[in-house]
């Protein structure tokens, strides 16, 4: 096993970018040829929760790994005790002899250890299988192929007290998807990216919404939330973005990006210059300008001043306010 690589037969880059890159490359190929491709899914149910100590101890030793990291690891688990919080108080402490650490750096690894020891009899070489942690993804050229290898999936994953989700197999219909989202990608069944580019940009706007305290603060200078952005916003709406993009897709993203800096910028603050300027300053002799003549029929176009007017009525301001350059 190389550095930082899962273990098993397909060895993908931790960095589950190796996974997504794979099947991303795999549907593409498969569409180019006009050939079907069925890919199957698998979310384990409380998969942390469900192993046993034992199993971790066993696996450990199976693999070769040395008596003195065994040892260590023994020790994170050694008398582990937990009670349950009610109403009327606390229960009595007692032991947990089952289940990984939740947030520890090495519970994905220890878990990718035992999958693939109890699993590498049935596992197929990369791409047809590929495992990120509890993420499985099977893939197959047939529906039958595919209905078979579920089906020893789920028997094997039941032997160490796994199991999906929600089984459809053997007499239930597994009815197939348009799209479905993995490891944060979004996957189209004709491999089209439209649907990833649109999840990356409503992401985006989540988490600018979020950060909206520290980018819309007044306080912050302008230097630090520009950092800010491209440290925290930028990266989740770039986030596994190696798209063959249309113009079209690659000026959404660029709209989308604009009106978060404008938003964060402040689009009122030139308003307030403009404002607080004489009335003898160039801008505000143009804007007081009349031109004669008549518009033409229709719905205008949206003008500044129109959108001025429905920002400041969102924000609850008033012109009176741009004399103090503190509001």
């Amino acid at each position: 096993m190389g550095k930082n690589k899962a273990v098993g037969l397909d060895e993908i880059l931790l960095k589950h970018g190796g996974a997504l890159e794979a099947k991303g490359n795999l549907i593409k190929k498969y569409r180019e040829r006009q050939k079907d491709l069925y890919l199957a899914f698998l979310d384990l149910e409380k998969a942390y929760d469900s192993i046993l100590r034992e199993l971790i101890w066993k696996t450990l030793s199976d693999k070769g790994t040395p008596m003195r990291y065994i040892k260590v690891i023994h020790d994170m688990y050694k008398w582990e005790r937990t009670c349950v919080r009610t109403p009327t108080g606390n229960t009595y402490y007692f032991l947990v002899d089952v289940g990984l650490h939740q947030g520890s750096a090495v519970i994905p690894y220890l878990f990718s250890l035992i999958l693939d020891e109890l699993t590498k009899g049935i596992q197929e070489s990369i791409p047809w299988c590929l495992i990120f942690a509890d993420d499985i993804v099977l893939v197959l050229e047939t529906p039958k192929g595919l209905n078979r290898i579920l089906e020893q999936w789920r028997k094997a994953l039941e032997d160490i007290g796994l199991r999906e989700e929600e089984i459809r197999i053997g007499k239930h219909i597994l009815e197939p998807n348009e799209s479905f989202r993995y490891l944060g990608s979004v996957i189209h069944k004709s491999g089209r990216i439209e649907d990833d580019v649109t999840h990356r940009i409503q992401v985006g706007w989540l988490k600018w919404r979020a950060a909206t305290g520290i980018l819309c603060d007044k306080k912050v200078p302008l230097k630090l939330k520009g950092k800010f952005y491209r440290l925290a916003i930028r990266p989740t709406m770039l986030y596994r973005s190696e798209w063959p993009l249309t113009k079209v897709q690659e000026n959404r993203m660029e709209v989308s990006e604009i009106r978060m800096l404008r938003w964060t910028c402040g689009r009122l603050r030139w308003f307030g210059h403009v404002k607080r300027r004489p009335q003898s300053a160039p801008v505000r002799r143009v804007k007081s300008l009349t031109v004669d003549g008549a518009r033409r029929s229709g719905r205008p176009k949206l003008r500044w001043e129109d959108r001025l007017k429905t920002d400041t009525k969102e924000l609850l301001l008033s012109e009176d306010m741009t004399s103090d350059r503190n509001t």
